[in-house]
């Protein structure tokens, strides 16, 4: 199965739009959960208004690149899955990456993505701050375009 940010990116209107990836809110989770399976967190309940409709993967051991505030980065990922989500059947309103990290450089590599969303927040068209929040127990983290 394909599994790319860019073909992501372009169902969703490239970088300009709000990047689902964190249940609903924020844009990107990473899970560092080596004892529970990944394709879990592609099967739960997002509510009565959102609805999962594709699932891509897992893909085992790859990597992506990303700029961070200080350079470009590539993030190491032992498994993961792609899970586009629609509110109101209507619309592709998420991309959510259900992503393993390496136990052996999570602390570091979860730094630099949070950098890399900082980047992202900093953006034209943003509004300048990562979101964060709780939900069932994870740390979400996210950005969002600006209110106009």
């Amino acid at each position: 199965m394909s599994y790319t940010r860019s073909s992501a990116n372009q169902r969703l209107g490239g970088g300009n739009a709000l990047t689902f990836a964190s249940l609903l809110f924020p844009s990107i989770l990473r899970l560092h959960a080596q004892q529970t399976p990944l394709k879990v967190f592609t099967e739960c309940s997002l509510g009565p208004q959102f609805q999962i409709v594709q699932v891509d993967g897992p893909v085992e051991r790859f990597a992506w690149p990303s700029p961070t505030k200080a350079a470009r980065h590539k993030f190491d990922v032992e498994s993961g899955y792609r899970v586009l989500i629609t509110y109101r059947e209507v619309e592709v309103f998420g991309n959510l990456q259900v992503e393993r990290l390496p136990a052996t450089v999570y602390q570091k590599e979860k730094s630099d993505l949070l950098s890399s969303l900082e980047f992202f927040a900093s953006g034209p068209g943003m509004d300048g701050k990562v979101q964060t929040g709780v939900r069932n127990g994870f740390n979400l983290y996210g950005v969002k375009p600006e209110q106009a």
